[in-house]
C-alpha cells in the first residue's frame, strides 16, 4: 500500500530538521521511499566569504572594515541598505558624520550611499578576501568611491546541489564512504523556491519502525547548507518565514 506523507521543518532550522510523522507508521513489509517535491527557502548569497566592505579616510590615514549579517538578500537595493544600517551601528567608526541613503523600490531606479565626510571613500578591490560585496552590487574594477549608486535588480543565484540525507534510509556509498542519501535536491536561488522530481530515485527504509525522522542537507563539501527562513528585503524589513517542506513516496517492494 502506498503512503504519501508531507513533512515540514516548522520553526527548526530548514536544512537541520526532524519529524515524528514516520512513528505513526505500521508498516508491513519491505518498504522504500522517495522525495517527490520540495520547497525550501534560499540559500545565503552573502556570507563570511563576501559580507565585507571597506572604507578609507585619507585625512585620518585610516582605514576600517565593516560587514553587513550573512544571509539572503533578494536585491541590489536591500545589500545597500544593509550596509548603511551597518554604518549607522557600528562603534568607533572611522565616520563622525551620518551617511547619507537614499533608497529605490522601483525596479530600474537608483539607490545610493554617500559618505558625508570629505576625503573619505568606499574601497573597491576584487582580490581582497572576504570583500566581494561591492562586486555583487557590479563594482569589480579597484577604485575609491565617495558615492556608490546602483540600480535595483534581483541578484541573480545559480542553482547548486544540495545532499538531503535521512536517518531512516538504508546505507548507499558516496566516494567510497557509506551514507544514508535520500535525495541530490537542486538548491535554488529564489525568496521561496519548489522543486519536483520527474524520475525521484527510491531508496529502501532501514527499518520498519522509526521514533523520528532526522533531516540534513549538506553542500559536496559536507558542510550544512546555510538557508534563510526569512530573507531580509524591502529597506530591511523581513519577509514571511517560509519553512522546507518535503513530500514523501512510500511504496511496498514487491
Amino acid at each position: 500500500m502506498d503512503r504519501y506523507l508531507t513533512i515540514t521543518s516548522k520553526q527548526e532550522n530548514p536544512a537541520e530538521f526532524h519529524s515524528d510523522v514516520l512513528e505513526a507508521l505500521d508498516l508491513e513489509g519491505d518498504y522504500e521511499v522517495a522525495v517527490l517535491s520540495i520547497f525550501h527557502p534560499p540559500p545565503f548569497n552573502v556570507t563570511k566569504n563576501n559580507n565585507k566592505f571597506r572604507i578609507q579616510s585619507l585625512e585620518a590615514e585610516t582605514i576600517q572594515d565593516f560587514t553587513i549579517p550573512e544571509g539572503y538578500y533578494i536585491g541590489s537595493c536591500d545589500i545597500l541598505a544593509a550596509m548603511y544600517r551597518s554604518l549607522l551601528d557600528s562603534r568607533d567608526s572611522i565616520l563622525k558624520k551620518m551617511p547619507k541613503f537614499e533608497y529605490s523600490r522601483g525596479v530600474g531606479e537608483s539607490s545610493s550611499l554617500t559618505l558625508a565626510e570629505k576625503y573619505t571613500n568606499f574601497i573597491v578591490d576584487p582580490d581582497l578576501e572576504g570583500h566581494g560585496l561591492l562586486r555583487m552590487l557590479t563594482y569589480c574594477s579597484q577604485a575609491a568611491l565617495n558615492k556608490l549608486v546602483i540600480n535595483h535588480y534581483d541578484i541573480a543565484t545559480s542553482p547548486k546541489p544540495g545532499l538531503l540525507y535521512a536517518n531512516f534510509v538504508e546505507n548507499s556509498f558516496i566516494n567510497q564512504q557509506q551514507s544514508r542519501l535520500l535525495a541530490i535536491v537542486p538548491l535554488l536561488g529564489n525568496a521561496y523556491n519548489y522543486f519536483e522530481f520527474t524520475n525521484p530515485k527510491y531508496c529502501k527504509l532501514s527499518a520498519r519502525a522509526f521514533i523520528n525522522a532526522n533531516f540534513t542537507m549538506t553542500d559536496i563539501f559536507g558542510d550544512l547548507i546555510q538557508m534563510d527562513p526569512q530573507p531580509t528585503t524591502h529597506d530591511g524589513n523581513q519577509t514571511v518565514s517560509s519553512p522546507t517542506i518535503i513530500q514523501l513516496h512510500l511504496r511496498e517492494i514487491v
